[in-house]
This record gives C-alpha cells, sequence and structure tokens, in this order.
C-alpha cells in the first residue's frame, strides 16, 4: 500500500503547484529520494530511469526556470551528435544546478527577514471599528526619561563575537562613557 502512495505521489505531484516552503534543490533531492524508495519496496514494479525522467520532466513543467532544462539538454547533445538518451541520476544533476542558482539568488538571509504585526480591519454593516486604540493624552504628555534609556543600554552591551550580554567592564570603556553620560543627564550636568 506504501509504495502505491508513493507511485501516486511521485505521478501527481507539481513543484509549482506544491505547498513547498524549502528550495528547488531540496525538492529535486526528495523526489529523487521517494522514487529510491519506491524502486527498493516495490522491486517488481521498478521504474526505469527513462521512466523517472519523463516522471520528473512532467513534475518540473509548470517551474520557468527547470522546465527547460532536459529540452536544452537534449538539444545540444543533438547538435553535438551524441545520443539524447539521460539517466536519471544526471537529469537530476542538472535540475539542481539550475535550482540552486534559483535558490541562492531567492533565498533570505536570517537578518533579512521582516517581522509584521497582523493588521485587520474590522468593517461589519458599514460601520468601522477600530482595535487597540490609545489617545496621546492618556499620557502626561512627559518625554521619557533620557538618562534611564541611556543607563539602560549601558547594562545591556552585547559581545560581538558572540552575541552574549557582557557585565560593564571598568577603565574607561564606551560602557563606562555611556553611565557617566546617562548620570550627568539625570543630575543635569553638561560633560
Amino acid at each position: 500500500m506504501y509504495a502505491d502512495v508513493l507511485m501516486t505521489y511521485l505521478a501527481d505531484v507539481k513543484l509549482h503547484k506544491a505547498n513547498w516552503n524549502r528550495g528547488q534543490g531540496e525538492f529535486i533531492n526528495h523526489y529523487k529520494i521517494q522514487k529510491n524508495k519506491f524502486n527498493e519496496i516495490a522491486p517488481d514494479s521498478q521504474i526505469s530511469d527513462p521512466h523517472a525522467v519523463r516522471m520528473l520532466h512532467n513534475v518540473v513543467s509548470g517551474t520557468p526556470n527547470l522546465a527547460p532544462v532536459l529540452n536544452q539538454h537534449r538539444q545540444a547533445r543533438k547538435a553535438a551528435g551524441s545520443t539524447i538518451n539521460i539517466s536519471f541520476d544526471k537529469y537530476c544533476t542538472l535540475l539542481s544546478e539550475q535550482a540552486q542558482a534559483y535558490d541562492n539568488a531567492n533565498t533570505r538571509m536570517k537578518n533579512s527577514y521582516r517581522r509584521t504585526a497582523n493588521v485587520h480591519d474590522l468593517v461589519e454593516d458599514d460601520m468601522e471599528y477600530e482595535a487597540n486604540v490609545h489617545k496621546a493624552n492618556d499620557y502626561d504628555d512627559q518625554e521619557p526619561d533620557l538618562s534611564k534609556i541611556l543607563e539602560a543600554n549601558v547594562n545591556a552591551q552585547r559581545d560581538k563575537g558572540t552575541g552574549r550580554y557582557v557585565p560593564r567592564k571598568q577603565g574607561g570603556t564606551n560602557n563606562q562613557k555611556l553611565y557617566h553620560l546617562s548620570m550627568s543627564l539625570r543630575h543635569g550636568i553638561n560633560s
């Protein structure tokens, strides 16, 4: 029964329609692993290389950067006077090269992700509602105490190499200068 499930997946999945949230290269590798699993558990119904190539070509046919790979390879081989046959592993390699170029261009680094809050428009029967509304006059129109902000930053220094918080150093370091600046602002002394 698991062989039937695998065969259905291998025959029906489409990369451009799949909810695949990793890179294209990982998908190609995943597909190859699933095909090999099928051949292991169903040795009497193994998928041959030419058939596996046709199936994988069908899987990537809707993906613009991967769809032309097989045809381009065959055209180049034919122009060179060679046979146009290709093994499944070679086809996976060609697809992986194209996928890697695509993934490198479209994968964000962890630092480049932007975080946003959920925003909701609450409209019901032409009536608009607002959520989490705060009026500015709910507060005392006082600006935050700058010395407290600077003092908090003095104590929250991170080591650039490890990213861990480090204790305040003694002896004229930047942390101590910030501390003295925050103290002078607290007491109204300009330095």
